[in-house]
């Protein structure tokens, strides 16, 4: 209702705002990211509720618990200490696996408790929702107006349900107790209503600004869409305090209460303890975010009759802004926290719509704290269902969770770019938005139902320098999703039609998709001593027959490896995932251009990105010849004739120098462009990469045995190659390529921010190539950009047999 006394109620879409030329851009919706927020807390924390309560309604269970624990841990004497040799690692790891398999029933009986009764517990906040609307028409004896009582309020009533944008007229229901006048929309999906108090309805006559205000205001909650997302979390909240919150409070208080409820004794510490620490903050978070979709949807449908009232309704927005002014200022708490937001804040939603989508950092900061949660437990889940080394049900914990954390970003983000005035979110913002996102993964760990029942921390399980560099890597990451979401949205955004409908719905799956992998494999090893763990080439054999010493220790460090960043290279969804940062845009923009007769020119130099890509290909290849040569005059025939190191040393540096192609092609690409390298960047790499593992497959290792680089007997120049090896080579070479052209792509930015410093501006240049021959240009690069994701996806998929061998066993 727009009266003070009225429930609060949703606004899932602010409407356009306003370019400042009057033309719309598109808005990602406004309680969309709260309500997924409300779904995943409510998830983690009902979950974290029932399985607590699985040891306290039934104490039996707690008593087995115990036992099978120690039955299991003390058959496993490799445990009494930590393994210091590689035979005593392989022991102590079979134990733990024995162990896993041991407690596995048990475990799995006290996480059905969670999923049974988080399932019935959204099960019921759907019944409350399909029967509210019947529910509360019989309580407020709501009466439809029909057209044969009153045929010119009805026929008003229906060209304002037209003028709102509304493809169907909702059921106009009459509250004759009602003396106040506000209004109600309400109902289910296929049937919505609008209720009109008699005060209201009195005021047709009286005063028809107001209560056209008053209509355009509830219409404008069923044009967001905002009324299933209300009234769910209303259902979701009220199932959530009977089902989950009220067991949970008579437990904490009386443990006894289901053994023997006449008896009430202390709860006791420990876990009771740390759950009645955590717990509480957890229920506190399900409720501001509920509050928090309750107010944001009013001011949506503020900023909503505003541009109704632009589109042709003359003193609507007056009519709104007085009856706002009347309405009574909440206090300091439950304007903050409330379910209904100051007058204050809905006179600047109407004054200025586009306000509506400044970014909300607590927004990122609640979606990590939320999905950390969810992905320990699980994570814990996985571990004792799936039958799997344990770095696989990791990775499918990241992969899986890994929405909760690049979609509310990616959208946070968005909205940044539509409310900036030129489309540029400025670095600090994005830095901001980044961090509080782990800020808020950080805290959800913490607060995890693991972390709870065993008083465990995920922060006291690693070390400092651990921390700290696991910190740092999901910061990279978080910041370079939304430095890339940025450019998207620029490019987008800055076209007169705001790009296509569903742009942001794409960039969404391609950045959750571009982040999944990376966050599950972080997933994976955030929490180990294994993350900073690494392996040198031994090459003691080959010092010995003459092999210069700083050459060997060069191809030492070449030859680097990490456990973690295996587990990326060796990943058959890792390729085309990447490439989704470059293919996403340029299909949304290449829709843009397709979609409008008038439309400016691509926004991305994508012939620049390839010819780049072909010349650092080219680099290699010269690179490589030269160093074919030098080892085989350099290197004595003794080294070059080791057969198990000799080969591989040369595989190693064939390797490194792609690598450093791609880093030179990342830093010119950053160099040379003002706009858009989050996506220029990764385009141009993935060529080089493409194009030297053929080159090194094709002509290189033809080379290498046509000069006789190994010393061997008489053998044919060209072999075909392998193509499981080539299938690894290639995802070796770009993924260790993406990942040395990072910082190659800020030292190229920070070359060309230099340049501009030093030099005087330049005018721009047009376009060289006009008309047809533009054109063709265009089109071959489309054919390039095609070409390239097809060999990716089949790469991928020639990967797949090695990499399930890798990670399923």
């Amino acid at each position: 209702m727009t009266t003070a006394a009225a429930p609060g109620r949703p606004a899932g879409h602010p409407g356009p705002a306003r370019h400042s030329r009057g033309r719309p851009h598109p808005a990602p919706p406004g309680t969309t990211v709260l309500f997924g927020l409300l779904i995943s807390t409510v998830l983690v924390t009902s979950s974290i509720i029932y399985m607590f309560l699985w040891t306290l309604v039934v104490p039996a269970n707690g008593v087995r618990m115990g036992t099978v624990m120690r039955a299991c841990f003390a058959k496993e004497s490799a445990l009494q200490s930590l393994p210091d040799t590689a035979e005593n690692i392989s022991r102590y790891a079979d134990a733990v696996r024995r162990i896993a398999e041991c407690v596995r029933p048990t475990y799995l009986d006290q996480i059905s408790w969670g999923v049974y009764g988080t399932g019935v517990l959204f099960g019921v906040a759907a019944l409350i929702y399909w029967a509210y609307p019947l529910w509360f028409v019989r309580r407020r004896a709501l009466t439809p107006i029909l057209r044969e009582d009153c045929p010119e309020l009805a026929d008003y009533l229906a060209e304002l349900s037209r003028s709102a944008g509304l493809d169907r007229a909702p059921v106009f229901l009459l509250a004759p107790y009602a003396a106040t006048s506000g209004g109600l929309a309400f109902g289910r999906v296929r049937r919505r209503y609008v209720q009109l108090d008699a005060g209201l309805v009195a005021g047709y006559t009286t005063d028809r600004a107001r209560f056209r205000a008053v209509v355009l205001h509830e219409l404008a909650h069923l044009r967001n869409r905002d009324v299933d997302t209300t009234y769910l979390t209303m259902a979701i909240w009220w199932s959530f305090v009977a089902l989950a919150l009220a067991p949970m409070v008579a437990v904490s208080v009386h443990p006894l209460l289901f053994r023997a409820p006449l008896q009430w004794r202390f709860p006791g510490v420990g876990s009771s303890i740390s759950f009645g620490l955590v717990a509480p903050v957890l229920v506190g978070l399900v409720y501001l975010t509920r509050n928090a979709i309750l107010r944001v949807r009013e001011l949506h449908a503020d900023a909503r009759v505003t541009e109704s009232a632009a589109d042709g309704h003359e003193g609507t927005s007056p009519a709104l802004r007085a009856l706002v002014n009347e309405l009574k200022p909440p206090g300091r708490w439950r304007a903050a926290f409330g379910t209904h937001p100051h007058p204050r804040r809905r006179i600047h939603a109407i004054d200025d719509p586009a306000a509506m989508l400044a970014p909300r950092l607590w927004q990122p900061f609640a979606a990590g704290l939320a999905t950390a949660m969810i992905s320990v437990n699980l994570r814990y889940i996985l571990l004792q269902a799936l039958p799997t080394p344990a770095v696989f049900a990791t990775v499918c914990t990241g992969v899986i969770c890994v929405l909760g954390l690049a979609g509310p970003l990616v959208v946070t983000v968005w909205r940044a770019a539509v409310h900036a005035p030129d489309r540029r979110v400025p670095p600090r913002p994005l830095l901001a938005m980044a961090a509080m996102l782990v800020a808020g993964v950080l805290l959800g760990e913490q607060l995890s139902w693991l972390s709870i029942y065993t008083q465990w921390t995920q922060l006291t399980s690693r070390g400092a320098a651990t921390l700290l560099v696991t910190t740092v890597l999901l910061l990279f990451g978080a910041v370079t999703l939304a430095v890339w979401t940025s450019s998207v949205a620029r490019a987008v955004l800055s076209s007169a039609t705001g790009g296509p409908r569903r742009a942001l719905p794409a960039v969404v799956a391609g950045g959750t998709a571009a982040f999944a992998v990376w966050f599950g494999v972080w997933i994976a090893w955030h929490d180990t001593q294994e993350l900073l763990s690494s392996g040198l080439l031994d090459l003691t054999a080959l010092a010995r027959t003459g092999v210069p010493g700083w050459y060997l220790t060069v191809t030492q460090w070449v030859t680097y490896a990490n456990q973690a960043l295996l587990y990326l290279i060796y990943n058959s969804l890792t390729l085309p995932t990447l490439a989704l940062l470059w293919l996403v845009p340029i299909m949304v923009s290449a829709h843009r251009r397709r979609s409008h007769v008038h439309a400016r020119p691509h926004p991305y130099r994508i012939g620049s990105a390839l010819a780049c890509g072909l010349a650092g290909a080219a680099l290699f290849t010269a690179a490589g010849a030269v160093l074919v040569y030098a080892l085989k005059n350099g290197v004595p025939i003794a080294a070059r004739r080791d057969v198990e190191r000799f080969p591989y040393l040369v595989y190693a540096n064939f390797v490194a120098l792609a690598v450093a192609a791609q880093a030179a092609v990342a830093l010119l690409v950053s160099a040379r462009s003002l706009r858009h390298r989050p996506v220029l960047v990764p385009l141009a790499v993935m060529v080089t990469g493409l194009l030297s593992t053929a080159v090194m497959q094709l002509g290189l290792n033809t080379l290498s045995r046509c000069v006789d680089l190994y010393d061997s007997r008489p053998q044919p120049c060209f072999r075909v190659p392998d193509v499981v090896f080539t299938t690894n080579t290639v995802h070796v070479v770009m993924v260790a390529g993406v990942v040395a052209a990072v910082p190659a792509a800020l030292l190229g930015a920070l070359v060309r921010a230099l340049l501009d410093r030093l030099r005087p501006p330049r005018a721009k240049i047009g376009h060289r190539f006009h008309g047809s021959r533009r054109s063709a240009m265009r089109d071959a690069s489309a054919d390039v950009v095609t070409l390239v994701m097809v060999i990716l996806i089949v790469a991928a998929l020639l990967e797949a047999p090695y990499a399930s061998s890798m990670w399923i066993g």
